[in-house]
């Protein structure tokens, strides 16, 4: 395969170049799609956790979203030894086929489907009720 210079693949640099001509093309559709496919998103999460009072809530700025827990299951999150409650998290969305990043972050893109993204708040949702359930919000207070 042909490379640049820089070790990158030829075919790698023009796939980026037909992404971004993409982007260009669409973005008066495109952005405004995926901010709303995010806020809705939090929007539905949030309902979601105030109605099983959960000591968690999801921010979002566009299309990138972010869990985020309250009181001392956030001080458990962040904790030195007592982050019990986001590598719960985390393993179970793995264990749901949607990987975060370790900080809980998460990003909507315009491949995701709406089916997708029903799919990811079913996977968060069930994996607060396992959290809960295994009462792992309780051992952070």
């Amino acid at each position: 395969s042909a490379e640049t210079l820089s070790g990158a693949s030829l075919l790698s640099v023009a796939a980026g170049t037909a992404t971004l001509a993409h982007l260009l093309a669409e973005r008066a559709a495109l952005y405004p799609a995926l901010n709303d496919a995010g806020r809705a998103l939090a929007e539905r999460f949030n309902s979601f956790a105030a109605s099983e009072r959960l000591p968690v809530e999801m921010r979002c700025a566009g299309s990138m979203f972010r869990v985020c827990f309250e009181g001392p299951a956030q001080a458990s999150a962040r904790g030195a030894g007592g982050d019990a409650v986001n590598v719960a998290l985390n393993l179970l969305l793995l264990n749901r086929g949607i990987l975060m990043t370790p900080c809980r972050n998460g990003f909507l893109s315009a491949a995701h489907t709406a089916a997708d993204i029903d799919g990811a708040l079913t996977a968060l949702t069930a994996s607060m009720c396992d959290i809960r359930d295994d009462s792992l919000f309780d051992h952070a207070r």
